[in-house]
């Protein structure tokens, strides 16, 4: 058996724009490590045509290609999957339960048993999890789940069917390791799932400091212009993305002029929730009269999104539920300002108010007084920033991966000890 690989399956193309979201950071990144701390070569097993759980055609068309060397060792592999039943589902709770079939079909390409190869596996997302792991077609002892979102976690913006859980539940049961990004996730996967502790390796997201300009920041002259605002995650319902529109209108009662700059809406999203959650935004704007408080910007690359920042005088996440937030570290760590609900556990994991940045209640009116909390203390607002660059620090992508790659590693050898 050869030991000299590590494979990661995710639902995510490297090579793909509208892909660009947490998971594919975190696979680079990690691939990336893997390569020159470990001295492995890394496959990244991508299905051909799946996101979430819809087939897209656009996607499929760009992946003509079957493997795509991005760099020395680091191939991205596209694999076939059988086209599954996926119904549009009116109650939408039941629409989690096509990432079971998806996931069933994926499986079938593993069959002949080419993980087993491998030194580990890395399944990024449960709904990769189903069918390698129920299928037994994973050797269990060396494969890492890394959740994502987990179905309890879907529910605190959305319907979510107890079956999915059940069948979560029965991944688990497995004994299988699992990654997770805060100690706020490893609660729920203790109480939710009943997991074990000794199987839970926690580790934070992380940040490349070559990817994103680092600048420690003092507050620019606003008068006269409108305070830059930016929201880099992409737009969907547990982004919270909505409470954007009355925090607008509080800016205008107080006569305090924004521009605010979502990154990653174009309503042609993979999930019909997605994009419907986007459609409600602009309907929301036009009825509100509220289109110039509002810059709208289709997913970016790092380095697009990176000058962005630059430009930015604040960063700003409502999101409603994160387990872990890589846009708000991002943000704090190159020395932007942010502002975060405190409702978000995930969070205060890196967010100290009026420290490494600011935390808001969840309405408008709080909202817009955190805002101005920074713009009318320039001491403030220079504070966080150098603080959010120090705290960052811990964060870097490098240190992150050394140690969730020796912890698990040192996970395997109890395992495979016993």
């Amino acid at each position: 058996m050869s030991r000299e690989k590590v494979a990661v399956v995710t639902g995510k193309d490297l090579c793909y724009l509208d892909d660009t979201d947490g998971a594919n950071v975190l696979v680079k990144n990690f691939a990336e490590h893997v390569i020159k701390n470990e001295g492995l070569d890394v496959d990244i097993y991508t299905p051909c045509g799946y996101s979430g759980h819809q087939f897209v055609d656009l996607k499929a068309q760009s992946q003509s290609e079957e493997n795509i060397e991005i760099s020395p060792g680091i191939t991205v592999k596209r694999f076939p999957v059988p086209r599954v039943v996926t119904p549009n589902y009116e109650n939408q709770g039941l629409e989690l339960l096509n990432r079971v079939n998806i996931s069933m079909g994926e499986a079938v390409y593993f069959e002949d048993g080419k993980l087993f190869d491998y030194l580990r596996i890395h399944i990024i997302h449960m709904a990769h999890s189903f069918g390698l792991v129920l299928g037994d077609i994973v050797p269990i002892e060396r494969t890492i789940v890394h959740p994502m979102m987990l179905g309890t976690e879907y529910k605190n913006f959305s319907e979510v069917s107890q079956s999915y859980i059940d069948i979560e539940k029965a991944v688990f049961r497995k004994q299988i390791l699992v990654q997770t990004p805060s100690i706020a996730e490893s609660e729920t996967l203790i109480s939710d799932y009943s997991v074990s502790p000794e199987k839970i390796i926690i580790t934070p997201r992380g940040f490349n400091p070559e990817a994103l300009t680092i600048r420690q920041r003092t507050l620019p002259p606003i008068q006269n212009r409108k305070v830059r605002i930016l929201c880099a995650n992409m737009v969907r319902p547990q982004k919270g993305q909505k409470y954007f529109i009355d925090f607008a209108k509080e800016c205008k009662k107080n006569n305090l002029p924004v521009l605010i700059s979502l990154v990653g809406v174009n309503g042609t999203s993979y999930s019909p929730a997605y994009n419907k959650y986007s459609r409600e935004i602009f309907d929301e704007i036009e009825k509100e009269n509220l289109w110039d408080s509002f810059d709208f910007l289709k997913p970016r690359s790092q380095q697009e999104l990176d000058k962005i920042m630059l430009n930015s005088d604040v960063a700003f996440y409502p999101s409603v539920f994160e387990t872990f937030g890589k846009s708000p570290l991002e943000s704090m760590a190159t020395g932007l300002p942010t502002i975060v609900c405190d409702d978000v556990p995930a969070f205060r994991e890196f967010i100290k108010d009026e420290e490494t940045g600011i935390l808001t209640s969840r309405n408008s009116q709080a909202m817009v007084e955190s805002l101005k909390r920074l713009l009318y203390k320039p001491s403030l607002y220079t504070d966080i920033s150098k603080n959010g660059i120090s705290k960052g620090a811990e964060f870097f992508w490098e240190n992150v991966l050394s140690r969730m790659i020796l912890d698990t590693n040192n996970k395997i050898s109890d395992v495979l000890s016993t």
